[in-house]
C-alpha cells in the first residue's frame, strides 16, 4: 500500500529506493568487476520489475527507481569504495539498512519486497552467463545470493 511508503522519512525512502541498486551491485561485484553488459542487463531487469511485480507497493518501488535509474545508479556507483572489502562492507550496510524499514510495512508488502530482492539477485547473477553460458551463476555468487544481511520480514499474525 502507498501508506507504507508515505509514512517513511526522506532518508528511509532513499534507502528503500536505492536497495535494488545496492543488491544488483552486491551481486555484480562478486567477481570484483562490473562491465557495461552487466549494467545494461541490470537496467533491463529493473525495468521488467516495474510491470512484473504483483504487489502494488513493490511495483511502486520499482516504478520510482526506474524513473531515474541511470542517474541513481551512476551516483551510487561513483560513491563506492574502490577496495573490494570496503566496497562489500559498504554495500552490505546499505542493504541491511532496509531491515528496520521493512518492519514498518504491512506483512504482505514487506515479504513481497524481500522475496523480490532475492529473486532480483538471482537474475542479476545470471547476467554474466559464466563460461560459454555453462555456469550461469558463479560459485562466489552462489554463496552471497541468499543476501544474509536482509532479515526475513515475515511476521506471525
Amino acid at each position: 500500500m502507498k501508506a507504507d511508503i508515505e509514512k517513511l522519512t526522506t532518508t528511509q525512502k532513499e534507502t528503500l529506493y536505492n536497495s535494488p541498486i545496492y543488491v544488483a551491485l552486491f551481486i555484480a561485484f562478486a567477481d570484483d568487476e562490473i562491465d557495461e553488459k552487466e549494467k545494461s542487463e541490470i537496467f533491463k531487469l529493473m525495468h521488467i520489475k516495474t510491470f512484473s511485480e504483483k504487489n502494488e507497493t513493490v511495483k511502486e518501488i520499482y516504478d520510482v527507481v526506474d524513473k531515474d535509474l541511470l542517474v541513481r545508479f551512476d551516483t551510487i556507483f561513483r560513491s563506492l569504495p574502490n577496495d573490494k572489502i570496503l566496497r562489500t562492507n559498504f554495500i552490505t550496510e546499505k542493504i541491511a539498512g532496509l531491515n528496520p524499514i521493512l518492519k514498518t510495512f504491512q506483512n504482505h508488502a514487506a515479504v513481497s519486497f524481500y522475496n523480490s530482492l532475492k529473486n532480483f539477485a538471482v537474475h542479476v547473477a545470471k547476467v554474466s552467463g559464466g563460461i560459454w553460458g555453462v555456469q550461469q551463476i558463479s560459485d562466489t555468487e552462489k554463496i552471497i545470493l541468499n543476501l544474509e544481511m536482509l532479515e526475513n520480514p515475515f511476521k506471525e499474525v
